[in-house]
């Protein structure tokens, strides 16, 4: 009994070793505030069965920062998302926000929704 006993001290103590371990080198984000206007990165992800796959999406700008809840818009849907799946964007995200004006996304629709009424037309 005294066997067991000293191999259950002995793999708790390995074990606390370990996870301590593990703690100390993780690497924390320093906290970062996202002010209304400011333009965010985005992460989504998909749980498919057997597979967890994400990607950034993004540029979105902040709208409303409420405790850890952001409220970004994309200039076609507001999105809620915690702070934890945001990061500041990069100056490409930047630049592509610039050149994504509100009468450029109104003309890519506009023609999205003219162009298949049309084709079909000629047919």
């Amino acid at each position: 009994m005294k066997m067991r006993e000293k191999a259950r001290i002995a793999y708790e103590a390995e074990n606390a070793k370990y996870k301590f371990s593990k703690l100390s080198n993780a690497v924390t984000r320093p906290p970062v505030s996202f002010k209304a206007g400011t333009l965010l990165m985005l992460w989504r992800q998909k749980v498919r069965p057997k597979k967890v796959s994400g990607q950034w999406v993004g540029p979105v700008r902040a709208l409303v920062r409420k405790g850890n809840t952001v409220w970004a818009d994309t200039q076609t849907t507001i999105i809620k998302a915690r702070t934890t799946q945001l990061r500041a964007c990069t100056k490409r995200g930047e630049l592509q926000a610039a050149l994504r004006t509100p009468q450029s996304i109104a003309h890519q629709s506009r023609w999205r929704l003219f162009s298949s009424p049309s084709q079909d037309a000629t047919s």
